[in-house]
């Protein structure tokens, strides 16, 4: 169901609401915290977010360029962080990743990123989980440092991270999410309850050499 076809807007289409998952997501939207946290974005935006929060198995959000994807999606994991909830971050490039962690450490939300740490940004490179375990001396404390943090940020490519046999999350938010081919986003999207796509699939695609397979 596309909520708007404006250009200057976020398009966003849900699939398996529950009415349990209703009532929840009402209850964390009528949070002061959640409100305050909301004014933040425009209406559509605000929109996307609570239709997201209503999600019983997954939400798709398609925003034209300019829309604020990035700023939704931050908005996005503060509310489910204040709620308590675990969110696996992700998407393809570094560049994506990071540019919503510049604006979740703005807002001094902590975050676990993981991935080689010269490919991270400098500002972000102490939330790296080398330098976060530089640290630690035992496999108890490593094990406490990938289970402590509430929002951990890699690429598709990166779940096959030891931390991913050890945890899975309540949710997982895939960036960019039209430009990622179906077999390298079905990793992360498999460590989460509830996935969230974020893209927008009248912009690039994903890079199939294939011709088969296009």
């Amino acid at each position: 169901m596309a909520m708007s076809s404006q250009t200057s807007d976020i398009t966003d289409y849900f699939s398996q609401q529950s009415p349990s998952q209703n009532s929840r997501s009402q209850k964390i939207l009528s949070d002061p915290a959640t409100e305050s946290i909301l004014q933040e974005l425009n209406s559509d935006q605000r929109k996307a977010v609570s239709k997201a929060l209503c999600a019983h198995q997954y939400a798709l959000i398609l925003g034209m360029p300019g829309t604020g994807k990035t700023t939704t999606i931050s908005c996005l994991v503060r509310v489910l962080v204040a709620s308590d909830k675990s969110v696996l971050l992700t998407s393809y490039t570094h560049t994506a990743v990071d540019n919503i962690l510049l604006k979740l450490k703005e807002a001094n939300v902590d975050f676990l990123r993981l991935g080689q740490v010269h490919k991270v940004l400098p500002e972000l490179q102490s939330y790296t989980a080398q330098m976060a375990a530089s640290d630690i001396k035992t496999v108890n404390e490593l094990k406490q440092l990938y289970e402590s943090k509430s929002v951990v940020a890699t690429t598709c490519l990166g779940v096959n991270h030891a931390l991913f046999s050890q945890r899975s999350f309540d949710y997982c938010i895939v960036d960019e999410a039209s430009q990622i081919t179906q077999p390298v986003c079905i990793g992360p999207l498999r460590r989460a309850r509830v996935f969230i796509l974020v893209g927008d699939h009248y912009q690039l695609p994903p890079l199939v050499q294939s011709v088969e397979a296009r």
